[in-house]
Order: structure tokens, then sequence, then C-alpha cells
């Protein structure tokens, strides 16, 4: 690998749009294994895409079954597993976010920064806009 490119990335620990800590452990990883579930799916899948648009912003477009695949993938998420694999990276590392992104506090950006700087082999640009929200590579890029 000759670099790595890290655009508005999910960081290593769980953010506002996961209900930070704990909330992710005991409320959304739960709900989104429920919803993996037929019976589940069919009570739940309303209030569920409700969360995703309303709350979390997410576009009216979304289908139903472009949320389902975000469940199956935040149920998921091993925030662990992603620190250690940053901390393994052996190659340079663009790093970019906006500090007005609406689902993941700029704080938890800095906590991907300080373990990619850890190490001088995962040197590369650090860039962080006061604006771009999620979408940096279509705002910045």
């Amino acid at each position: 690998v000759a670099g790595v490119v890290l655009l508005a990335p999910v960081n290593v620990t769980p953010h506002r749009a996961l209900l930070n800590d704990t909330g992710f452990r005991w409320i959304v990883r739960p709900l989104c294994l429920l919803l993996g579930r037929p019976p589940w799916k069919a009570a739940l899948g309303g209030l569920a895409e409700a969360w995703f648009k309303r709350v979390l912003g997410f576009p009216r477009g979304v289908s139903r079954a472009e949320l389902e695949w975000v469940h199956r993938r935040v149920a998921w998420l091993d925030f662990a597993a992603a620190e250690a694999d940053a901390r393994a990276l052996r190659a340079p590392v663009l790093h970019a976010f906006a500090r007005d992104d609406a689902l993941i506090q700029p704080g938890k950006a800095m906590e991907l920064r300080r373990v990619l700087d850890a190490c001088a082999a995962r040197d590369g640009p650090r860039l962080d806009w006061p604006s771009g929200g999620d979408k940096v590579q279509k705002k910045r890029g």
C-alpha cells in the first residue's frame, strides 16, 4: 500500500449519530441486529427509516433497502478493531474531515488524528475544514 485516504471517516470511537459509547452498545447495535430479522424488520423498519431521515438527516430519496444495508454495517462496527487497524498502518495517510459534520463531532475526528500522528510512517496531509459536513469529497474535492 502506497498510501491511504480517509475522507470523513467513522473514526475509532462511536460518535453522535451512534449515540456515543453507551448508546451504541445498549441501543444502536441491538436495534440494528434486530432490524436484520424479518419480524422485527417489519415492526421497526418505519421507525428506523424516520430516525435516519428526520433525525440524522439522510436524504429522503434513500431507499429502505439502502437503509437496511446501513443497519447491517452499523450492527457490526468494531471500533477497537478500527483503532488497531489505524495503529497498524505503515503508510502515509491523508485524513480529512469537516468540523460541521452533523453526524460526527470534531473531537471524534481528532481522536483518530492522534492515533495517526503517533507514528511517523503515517505522516501525510491532515485537513480539517470549518464546513463541508460528511461530504468533504464533494464540497472540498
